[in-house]
């Protein structure tokens, strides 16, 4: 049975500048259960049609707690940067964390854990930078 007019979802593919385009879901939206599932799928597909390029990395914009879109970093193939002369990998001596009491008070000590985890997880991948890293569990806690 094919679909009503009214269950259409249209989304969007803006390209920013070369290297990034923001997949956009317009009104009227789908349900929230279903936002991410669309904006993915649509990302899949403009990829698959630019089998050219590759994604470098991907940012959910959230506005009031919904997902509104995708931000999409990409490259093309043949010019993936190559490191000049990469610097050896450094383990470093310490880390701080810090957890603020309110947040000890609201979740366990074994949540906290496990959402550090995942921030190191993170981290490893981007050790090469030197600003500072927030993680945002899906509770939306800081």
């Amino acid at each position: 049975m094919p679909s009503s007019p009214e269950n259409k979802v249209t989304i969007v593919v803006i390209e920013m500048e070369p290297g990034l385009v923001y997949v956009k879901i317009m009104d009227p939206k789908p349900a929230p259960d279903q936002i991410e599932f669309c904006l993915r799928r649509t990302i899949e597909e403009w990829f698959n049609a630019h089998p050219q390029f590759v994604i470098d990395r991907t940012q959910a914009l959230i506005d009031q707690g919904a997902m509104q879109g995708i931000q999409v970093w990409y490259h093309a193939k043949d010019q993936q940067p190559k490191p000049t002369n990469p610097k050896p990998q450094q383990q470093p001596t310490s880390l701080n964390i810090e957890v603020h009491n309110q947040i000890l008070h609201q979740v366990s000590k074994e949540y906290i854990e496990a959402v550090v985890q995942d921030a190191m997880g993170i981290w490893h991948s981007y050790q090469d930078r030197q600003d500072t890293m927030v993680a945002i569990n899906p509770r939306r806690i800081a």
